[in-house]
Formats: C-alpha cells, structure tokens, sequence
C-alpha cells in the first residue's frame, strides 16, 4: 500500500476526529505520528489545535505552526489490537467512544484506518462503523467501499472530482433575453406566466428574475392626502396641564376663575400628507360649510396639488382621506370626484379616533394657542399658520 503524506489541513481534520474520538491531544499526537510519522504535526501544534476545540471554536482554516514532529505511538488502539487484533470495527468504535463525524472526515478517517490497520478486515466493517461513529450523517456502504479501494490503490486526495453535470437549457443567455422582453412589455407580469409561456420551470425563471436580471416586484406606492375642519377661536381655555403650577406644602391650592371660550372664532379647512400642508384655506364670515362650500374646497385642493406637487399629480399615486360628514359625502362632492378620477381612502363609520386631523393635527395646532387672547380675525389667521409653520417644520 503507497504511503500516504496529508497536507496540513487533512492533519487538522484528523486532529478533529480525535478531538470527537474523546482522546487526548497527546494521544492525538501519538496517533498522528505513528501514521504518518515525519508528515505529523508536532505536540505544541496539537496542543494548541486541541486548546481551541476545547473554546468551542471548530474552524480549520489556520495554518499550522510550530516545531519539527515528534515520533510516538497511538497506545490506546495499539493496545485494542494487542490484545485481540481480529476485533471488528464496530467493537473498536464502542470501546473508543467515536461519534459524531462529517462524511467529509469519514474519508480522512477511513484513510487513517488503512495505514494503521491494515491487517483488519477493514473493507467488510467500514459501513457497520461508520454508521455507528455518526448514525445517518455518515457515508453510505458504496462509498465507502469506493474511497476505501481507491485509498488502497494510492489515492490520497480525498476531494471529490469535479463533475460537469448536464448543462443548464432553461438560464441560456437566449432564454434570459426572452425573459426580459416579456417583462418590459407587461411589468405586471407573474413568474409562473412567464415559466409557462418559455416551457421552463418556475424556479429557473424566478432565478432568471433574481439573479440574472436583478429585478424584484415592489408594489406601487401611494401618498395619502388627509384632511378636516376645526373652529379656531380668539381666546380658548387653557387645559388644567397648562394652568397648573408648583405650589409649597403649607400654601393653599390656587383657585382659577371659570372661563369660556370667546365668540370670536374662524373655520379653518386643512389638508395635509406626510410631508407637510398641501393645502389650508379658513371659512369666509357669512358662509356655511354645505356641499357647494366644500365643492369649492376640493377644486383648490386639486389645484394646489397640481402646482405644489407636479410629480404626484401627473402619476396620480396619491389618496384622498376625509370624515364622513354630510358636506363631504354629498352625491355633489362624490360626483366631482369620481368624474376626475381621484382615489378614496373610506373612512369607517363612527370612527373619529382614526381622523389624523383629529388625533394630530388639530390639537398641536390648538394647544400653543390656548390662554392667549386674539381680538381680530386676522389675528387668529396668522397665529394658525404660524403654528402650522411649527408643527411640520
């Protein structure tokens, strides 16, 4: 039998082995050096590989350093085979406690095996131990026999041989073509339509979709316009957060005459999506909010869309949102927008808290401006937009 002389990194996978076996390092050692004798690596070496499988750490991928090899021998099987050398593999295995190995290191193992014990019947056993080192991650009987008879005719590669394989027909630089043209003339277009109409299977053409033509199917996005009415008065109550203050122990609770709001009040109508206000307007003194009001209101909305959002407009992604109120759901107002074209977002029935306006916008509008007295019109119009300022920016 030719004598075999590992690399560096089989001597590691059989170091690993022997970790896995429950030997020592110096058993390892002397494993090592009675096969392969001046190609083992030397104590320090196994030492230190053992020290790092001890850590947890199973990586092989360090380059061995250390001092010249040392010769000894492998005294626990050599001792087994003194005693009875017509042992099988499988009672050798149960007395040394070997489990748990890759079939990658079952090919190492095998090759250690025909130079240490070369006068057992090796080639009978090999299948019965290895399914008791490693129990359904081993290698199967053929293989085994396989890697054994070529580890007995000199091989000592024991990487398998690269395989050509039968070439791939469905990811043909022909059929990725195919493939892209379809997409780019219906981008709406499935995986399995696709398969179909190109004869081949779902996974090439997924594969073709993923990894050829780098594409992924992401869904339109839309921005949703929001927007309500809410009375802005010239004086509102401040909250009992607002006007209460620090007071000592011995002091007396403050008292705070009862106030109401004031008369002087304007309606302000505003529509808003997540970058800011799109558009906001406040009632004129004399009108009431009806269905020719807010007809009016959503023809600026449009318009305002139109000038301060061109790129929305002209890909007509956006969503409008509103209460159900009667003004809003008028046969009027649904006309309109239906006749051009605009997108609902339904609100639900009896669902106040799901109003944006309602929980966001319109109390930080309201809050900085509570306690503060405004005695003209004008004035409760320029302190709403400047609070309006505040809020998005």
């Amino acid at each position: 039998m030719a004598i075999y002389e590992p690399k560096s990194a089989h001597l590691r996978e059989v170091l690993l082995f022997a970790f896995n076996w429950k030997k020592s390092a110096t058993e390892a050692h002397r494993m090592l050096e009675e096969v392969y004798s001046d190609h083992a690596l030397s104590k320090s070496q196994c030492y230190r590989w053992f020290k790092k499988f001890q850590s947890g750490d199973f990586e092989l991928d360090n380059e061995p350093h250390g001092k010249p090899p040392q010769k000894f021998e492998d005294a626990g099987l050599q001792a087994l085979l003194d005693e009875d050398s017509t042992q099988m593999q499988e009672k050798l295995a149960k007395q040394l406690q070997i489990y748990g190995l890759c079939p990658q290191v079952y090919k190492y193992v095998y090759k250690l095996f025909a130079n240490c014990v070369a006068n057992l019947p090796f080639r009978s056993q090999a299948a019965p131990l290895a399914v008791k080192m490693g129990g359904e991650a081993t290698l199967d009987r053929s293989n085994v026999y396989r890697w054994y008879k070529m580890f007995s005719e000199g091989r000592e590669d024991v990487n398998d041989e690269e395989r050509a394989g039968r070439p791939s027909t469905s990811t043909t630089d022909e059929k990725i073509n195919e493939v892209e043209k379809m997409i780019l003339v219906n981008r709406r277009i499935t995986v399995r339509e696709v398969a179909e109409d190109l004869n081949i299977s779902i996974g090439s053409c997924h594969s073709i979709f993923i990894n050829d033509l780098g594409m992924r199917r992401v869904a339109a996005k839309f921005r949703v316009i929001t927007g309500d009415k809410a009375w802005v008065y010239g004086y509102d109550v401040e909250t009992k957060a607002q006007s209460s203050q620090w007071k000592l122990p011995h002091e007396p609770r403050p008292k705070e005459a009862r106030q109401v709001r004031s008369n002087v009040k304007v309606l302000l109508t505003v529509f808003f999506d997540c970058r800011g206000v799109v558009n906001h307007e406040f009632l004129p003194q004399g009108r009431t909010v009806n269905k020719e009001y807010y007809l009016q209101v959503m023809r600026n909305l449009r318009e305002a869309i139109r000038q301060k959002l061109p790129d929305l407009w002209k890909n007509k992604n956006w969503l409008l949102h509103h209460d159900n109120a009667p003004a809003h759901t008028s046969l009027l107002v649904r006309d309109f927008l239906a006749k051009n074209n605009t997108l609902m977002m339904p609100q639900p029935p009896y669902s106040p808290d799901l109003a944006p306006c309602d929980f966001f916008l319109f109390p930080k509008l309201k809050r900085p401006m509570k306690g503060r007295r405004y005695t003209k019109l004008d004035e409760i119009k320029t302190a709403s937009k400047e609070e309006l300022k505040n809020i998005f920016f």
